[in-house]
């Protein structure tokens, strides 16, 4: 290629997030619609044969992408308490789920069904009698 050798440690780390590798055992077709100093070798646009399915998708045309947790997976529990209990949480979808306002004085509500305490640590849980037919439990916690 005629390249400076300072070129070959820009793009050894490129290739890290796609492949997992450096550039090196990477071949030329996985990465030439996205990286430079291909001009002259009279690629058209689109895919080619011989070009894996990784390289594959950088040409062909992409659904919009519909959705993902900003916040990881505490948007997951956020559903899981809105869902468990009722009017804890503003919303109905996953989307609105990131940003809604939560109400936490209903989360130990003495009238809930299930009740979640954020400044308490459960240590042991056990049913009040015979575990079959028990109409309770024995809630321990840890210190605050």
């Amino acid at each position: 290629m005629k390249v400076s050798p300072e070129v070959i440690p820009f793009y050894q780390k490129r290739t890290h997030g796609l492949y997992g590798v450096g550039i090196d055992p990477v071949g030329a077709l996985e990465v030439w619609p996205a990286y430079p100093g291909f001009q002259g070798m009279n690629l058209g646009p689109g895919p080619t044969k011989r070009i894996s399915f990784t390289a594959y998708a950088v040409h062909v045309p992409k659904q919009p992408y519909d959705y993902h947790f900003p916040d990881g997976n505490a948007t997951i529990a956020r559903i899981l308490v809105r869902e468990l209990v009722p009017g804890s949480m503003q919303g109905t979808t996953a989307e609105d789920s990131v940003t809604a306002k939560d109400d936490n004085s209903k989360l130990d509500h003495p009238e809930s069904r299930i009740r979640i305490r954020l400044s308490r640590t459960v240590v042991q849980v056990k049913d009040i009698g015979n575990p079959g037919t028990s109409k309770g439990v024995e809630v321990a916690y840890g210190p605050r």
